[in-house]
């Protein structure tokens, strides 16, 4: 018997700290002057109370894509954070087709259509159908809680009637297809156009449980996926607990061999457009989040 699902906790309150005593404007001029710090390579996130610690982070700002690389690998220094900050992007086929090559030119930072501060995903000339991109530095899983990652997105800018979709894809190795139908992926969410959402492991589908009402169509979509391991029972079970525009859901996700979650995952974001549906061949993702679960050290 599958064990129960758990779905994710909410973060805990930071503890409110006590008051501090008033200080006379006298007496603060006769404090020591503050040491100027020189400033980080890039921003730091503070520790999170329940242990979760920033991996990485991207805004994709500042950034206006032009020929050749389309600002893809620009301005890393200034949009992202964490600890994998400067990560750099590969361009992935993002098909079903063993073999097929990656094409230039698809994968946009700062792209007219999908609006600046955005990383945008185009079907082009000789590739139509759509591409996916893949963060080169490999995610550590460090416990059982596993990871969390949240982005946002528009599967088809201009439509929220076609069956063309956005998806993450969590993937052990590099150098994978970005196609989230394929066995060698731990996780796969594809989310269409018309607001439907579809959960994948490793070349099955697997059915969602929503706790709510599933949201409708949208201009666009926020997703939050956590996968992790919940040892309970006798067999232990991986787990996708999520949210999809604010409603949870969860799935239990194929075991594979041990029924273990991987020391590291690479994430991949795709797209893929039906050209006889979609009005637009372009798809943007937003605000790209990645956390990793580290157990608080209690010296």
């Amino acid at each position: 018997m599958t064990p129960p699902l758990r779905l994710c906790a909410l973060l805990l309150s930071m503890m409110a700290g006590c008051a501090a005593p008033e200080v006379s404007p006298r007496a603060a001029e006769a404090l020591a002057p503050v040491v100027p710090v020189p400033p980080l390579p890039h921003p730091v996130a503070p520790p999170d109370p329940d242990g979760w610690e920033l991996v990485f982070m991207d805004n994709f700002e500042g950034v206006q894509g032009a020929p050749p690389g389309f600002g893809l690998n620009e301005g890393l220094e200034q949009r992202q954070s964490g600890t994998l900050g400067r990560s750099t992007y590969s361009i992935r086929a993002g098909d079903w087709v063993d073999g097929s090559e990656p094409m230039p030119g698809t994968c946009h930072v700062g792209d007219a259509e999908a609006g600046a501060g955005r990383l945008s995903i185009h079907g082009i000339e000789g590739r139509p159908y759509g591409a996916a991109v893949q963060l080169d530095r490999p995610l550590p899983i460090g416990s059982d809680e596993g990871l969390r990652v949240s982005v946002r997105f528009d599967p088809v800018i201009r439509d929220q009637e076609s069956l063309g979709w956005a998806s993450v894809m969590l993937i052990p190795e590099p150098g994978a297809a970005g196609w989230p139908t394929r066995s060698e992926n731990l996780l796969g969410v594809l989310v269409r156009s018309n607001g439907e959402l579809q959960v994948l492991s490793r070349g099955h589908e697997v059915e969602e449980r929503f706790e709510g009402a599933l949201p409708g169509p949208a201009e666009s979509y926020s997703l939050e996926l956590r996968v992790h391991l919940v040892r309970e029972g006798q067999q232990p079970a991986l787990v996708l607990d999520g949210s999809f525009q604010g409603v949870r859901f969860s799935a239990a996700l194929e075991q594979g061999p041990g029924a273990a979650l991987p020391e590291r995952v690479f994430l991949y974001l795709g797209t893929h457009f039906h050209l006889e549906m979609c009005p637009s061949r372009a798809t943007w993702f937003d605000d790209l989040r990645i956390e990793s679960f580290s157990p608080i050290r209690r010296d």
